[in-house]
């Protein structure tokens, strides 16, 4: 009698258990959208790299992903205004090992952001 309510409950929790997984699995299904078409490029962001002279002199942003609209460094900011360049951002996060980053020039990429007028083209 024992044997036969065990089993009985045991025969319960699997079809319970069975019922989740089905259920689980019947919501994670994934969508089969066609895929999107993704742009190669950004059409309103550039990257560059500055000379050493023109970081020296120039505000840039010293934190990662830090934004500024002006550097006060009337040269840059002459070209951002000709080109349509609303803000500069850093590019990369600091690099630990200091010889290879002033080897490589690593610290003076730089995102440019374009305000829409002209585009990357």
């Amino acid at each position: 009698m024992i044997i036969a309510l065990f089993l009985d409950i045991m025969k319960r929790i699997t079809v319970l258990l069975l019922g989740l997984f089905l259920a689980c699995n019947f919501f994670a299904i994934a969508r089969q959208d066609s895929p999107q078409q993704q742009p190669l490029y950004s059409a309103n962001v550039v990257k560059i790299k500055l000379s050493q002279d023109a970081v020296n002199r120039a505000q840039l942003p010293n934190n990662a992903y830090e934004t500024r609209e002006k550097t006060n460094f009337n040269e840059l900011d002459q070209l951002f205004a000709l080109n349509g360049i609303k803000s500069i951002t850093r590019a990369h996060i600091a690099a630990k090992d200091q010889k290879w980053v002033q080897d490589t020039g690593f610290d003076r990429w730089f995102l440019v952001h374009l305000n829409g007028i002209k585009s990357v083209e």
